[in-house]
Formats: C-alpha cells, structure tokens, sequence
C-alpha cells in the first residue's frame, strides 16, 4: 500500500502530524509512506521511520503548479491524506494520483477542501494533535497512542555547547504579533524567576524585526549576566538540541510549544488569541496561562461556551490579560518548585 501524506506548514502543526503518521507506520509497517512537506519540516523530521519525505517549495506561481504536476505524472499512491486545507494545498491535490483520498471535515474545510477529496475525516471539538490522529483512525489504526518525533542535529557544534548548566528558555515572540507577549512583561518576568531559580534564562525566537525588537527590549530591562539570546542564530534543529536540554519553555502559540512537547519537556503556554485546548501544549496543559475564556467575554462580548471551538480572539489587547505573577507561579509549578 503507498499512502500519501500531504502538510507542507506550520512546523507546530508538522510535529502535532507525528504522532499520527507514527500510529500509521506501526498499523502498516510494509506501507509505503511519503510525507508532500517543505524543506525545512522535512530536515526537522528526518529520520523518521518508514517515512520518506518529498521536499517542494509552496507554490506561488502557475509555473509552481505546473512543476508539481509534472513531479506527481508518474507517482501512483493507494490513499491520499490530505491534511492541509488551504487554497495553495487544495490546488496540489488534483495532481496526486490516488482511488482515496482523505480530507478534513466540513467544519475544518476552507477554500473549498471538500472539491478534491472523496472522504472526509469526522469532527470532534479537540486538540489539534487528536484532528491529525483521525486521519490514522479513518483507514483502520486502532492505536491511537501519541509518539512523538523530531530529528537530531548532525553538525558536532551547537550554539547550546559550553553552557551545560540549567536553563529556562523564553521563546519571545509567536510568527503573529496578536499571539505575542509584551516585552516589558517578559523582562518582568525573568527579574521575578531570578529570584527562585539558580540558572540561566535564554531567550530564543526567530530573525524577523519584531523578534528582534523584543529581544532589545528584553535586554534593556534585565540583568544581562544571567540572561542570554540567541534571537535570530539558530536553525531549527539548533533548537531542537537547545530545548531537549533545558527545565522548561515558557513561550506563546507558536511551533518551539509542539517541539518542546514532542521532547517531553515541560512547557508554560501563554494563551488567549486561541483555546488552549485546541493549540496548547499537549502534555502541559496544567501549566498553561489560559486567558482565552476572559478574552472571549472581554472582546467578543460571550461566554466561551458560546464561542465556535476554533474561534480566535483577534485583538491586540489579549495577551495583556495574561499577568507576570501568573506567568511566574505556572513557571514554579512546572519546575516542580514549591514557593517559600
């Protein structure tokens, strides 16, 4: 059997996908599995077993589809999965070759997803992780047990090496600027978790303005010596090898919170654009800031009851409801630390 397994981005949602492509190489381990991804999700899963990934660009242009219907002419799959329902991915699908081919529900399906499948999986309100899972469920996997994968660096060197002591990493921006924490509470916040823990604090994020931005911020407010950054210096699997080795993360809605999990590494979620029962941190959902019910009511003027289980709470003004006392003491209960 040749499954086509089809999710090009976000790298959280990637790794949220593992468990679920693992639960189908143990299911069929004489399948033939092939992972449609980018370049960057395929180097931060390589290894995966029974997994082969074919990397490709995001098509941007007619030209992009046309070479993506030439790369698909000859390849023949049993089940396509498809589990990205964007306009980009939708338009992919008329060129995979395969008698099945697996979408989401209507409720999750956009950009008319429902055109180019023939099944669909079934809706529940859960986590993104368990969505992904259905997948494996609909053509037959019975385990449903969530094993988690990411790749090793190769290189002998990482920005990590020298500094084996313990760290509490700070992840200083989500990709949306609506999901981010302000800085002046990060650095609030590493002046407050000075006081009971005996390590260092690194700040980590990626090279665009705004992270950068926050890290200047960060810096000016806190005592340097036990604050470090690596903003903007480190690939993703340099990442992974920096997270695998560290207490905690304390980070926003972003991929670091998925690659963390998937390294059973305790993570403090900061959530209230989203529910963090649908993108939190999947095994430290107990350490998470949740302000989405309070945002719901404060913005969108209902009780979270009421709000659509995927519904985003789109203003500026909600992650400030999230408090650094707060912050700090879900960062002491994921340290297993108890307060004097």
């Amino acid at each position: 059997m040749k499954i086509c397994f089809f999710r090009l981005s976000a790298i959280g949602d990637c790794v949220l996908a593992t468990p679920a492509l693992n639960a189908i190489t143990k299911h069929f381990p004489d399948a033939e599995i092939t992972w449609v991804t980018t370049e960057a999700i395929a180097t931060l899963l390589s290894g995966m077993p029974n997994t082969k990934f074919m990397a490709i660009k995001k098509p941007t242009s007619f030209r992009d589809y046309f070479r993506l219907k030439k790369l698909f002419e000859d390849k023949q799959f049993d089940i396509l999965l498809a589990a990205q329902a964007s306009f980009r991915a939708n338009l992919v699908y008329p060129f995979i070759k395969a008698e099945r081919k697996i979408g989401f529900d209507a409720i999750r399906s956009k950009d008319f997803h429902s055109w180019f499948i023939n099944e669909s999986i079934s809706y529940d309100n859960e986590h993104l992780a368990e969505g992904f899972m259905k997948f494996a469920t609909h053509i037959g996997v019975n385990d449903k047990k969530f094993r988690w994968f990411i790749g090793k660096l190769k290189s002998k060197s990482t920005p990590s090496e020298g500094n084996p002591q313990r760290t509490i990493v700070l992840n200083v921006a989500a990709s949306k600027k609506e999901r981010s924490w302000a800085a002046v509470n990060y650095a609030k916040l590493v002046n407050k978790i000075e006081q009971f823990y005996d390590g260092r604090i690194l700040l980590v994020g990626g090279n665009t303005d705004f992270d950068r931005e926050q890290e200047r911020t960060i810096k000016s407010l806190v005592n340097q010596s036990n604050c470090q950054s690596l903003v903007g210096k480190t690939s993703l699997l340099e990442l992974v090898d920096i997270l695998k080795n560290c207490d905690a993360l304390i980070s926003p809605d972003s991929g670091p919170v998925h690659i963390a999990t998937a390294l059973d590494i305790p993570v403090v979620g900061l959530y209230a654009v989203a529910r963090p029962e649908l993108s939190g941190p999947f095994a430290s959902l107990q350490y998470t800031v949740d302000k989405y019910p309070e945002a719901v009511r404060l913005f969108l003027g209902k009780n979270v009851k009421e709000a659509k289980w995927h519904e985003r709470v789109h203003d500026p003004r909600a992650m400030d409801l999230i408090s650094v006392e707060e912050v700090a003491q879900a960062t002491l209960r994921a340290l297993k630390i108890q307060q004097q």
